[in-house]
């Protein structure tokens, strides 16, 4: 149990006073208890098809795009499925663990999820970086006065005593959570999920309200607003981490082309952020969108594909 209590209720009022309806307390509530809810160990399982991967995500903007992405070329490019998997995180690195989901594209190593990945190291393999120098923090809008997370006591009224978080099982939270005992805050940290995060953010920002938000980048909303990460003199957030492609441990024996394409898949956060935001901005044709930016990057599509392992392409696609 983390020292300070996270409540749905709590940002169900904060929606209210915002002129929410009543009724998302239902979706906050589903939120919070499913990530409470403890994983219990389970048996490894076989792959369901032998040409059907199981792509586990977390609905986070970056995790969302390089997944659809890396689901989209390994179908164009080798004779598989790929079945797209939404779980919170604490589920996705369980299943990855007992076989149920083959790869992941969105771990934060080596600190934010270090308590999973220390939980599971020996059932996982690590296909390395998709996305170096990453960060996570505090976010503000950049009108707000302050600069650090120790001058936040200064808005601490304005905001009302909250921080927007994420999802409870989010690695984000808990160094949130270290951060506040750290500075000795008196700060409630709320449980939301990345989209209410981010219409929370949109809506202050609409009415220069100050706000502070669970933030990491690459994330689109570094394009749509102005924004800042609060300086952390007590380096409790990691100052440099990267983004890991992870899968059950021996994935890489059994599709070896795959394995080889998702280790040489990598982006920059820049880059990243930029798919990001036109898919964000072009929801009905986030697909077309997608397919335009392959088309216009195919000479780093190439390298990413062209291994020693990819023999084949399907025709069909």
């Amino acid at each position: 149990m983390l020292n300070r209590l996270y409540t749905y209720n709590s940002f169900a009022g904060y929606l209210k006073g915002r002129g929410y309806s009543f009724v998302l307390h239902a979706v906050i509530a589903l939120i919070f208890f499913s990530a409470c809810r403890k994983e219990e160990p389970q048996k490894i399982e076989p792959q369901s098809s032998p040409d059907t991967l199981r792509l586990a995500y977390v609905n986070w903007a970056e995790g969302v795009t390089m997944s659809r992405l890396g689901a989209e070329l390994i179908q164009h490019h080798y004779p598989y499925k790929v079945n797209l998997e939404p779980f919170d995180v604490s589920t996705v690195y369980n299943r990855l663990a007992t076989g149920r989901s083959d790869f992941f594209m969105d771990a934060w190593l080596p600190q934010t999820h270090r308590p999973y990945w220390n939980d599971y190291d020996s059932l996982l393999t690590d296909l390395g970086v998709n996305v170096p120098h990453v960060r996570t923090g505090l976010v503000v809008p950049s009108y707000v006065s302050i600069e650090e997370i120790g001058q936040l006591p200064a808005i601490n009224e304005k905001i009302n005593g909250n921080i927007i978080g994420i999802e409870h099982s989010a690695g984000i939270m808990a160094t949130t959570e270290q951060m506040l005992s750290a500075y000795g805050l008196n700060m409630e940290l709320l449980v939301t999920s990345d989209p209410e995060m981010v219409q929370a953010l949109q809506d202050a920002i609409a009415q220069r309200d100050p706000i502070v938000v669970t933030g990491w980048q690459p994330h689109w909303k570094f394009i749509a607003f102005n924004l800042k990460f609060l300086r952390d003199p007590k380096n409790v957030y990691p100052t440099d981490e990267a983004i890991h492609t992870i899968a059950r441990k021996d994935f890489a024996d059994d599709h070896p082309d795959v394995a080889a394409f998702l280790k040489n898949f990598q982006l920059s956060a820049d880059r990243l952020d930029s798919l990001m935001f036109q898919m964000h901005a072009k929801p009905d044709s986030a697909e077309l969108v997608m397919n335009r930016w392959i088309q216009s990057h195919q000479a780093m599509v190439q390298e990413w594909v062209n291994t020693d392992s990819t023999a084949h392409k399907v025709a069909e696609h």
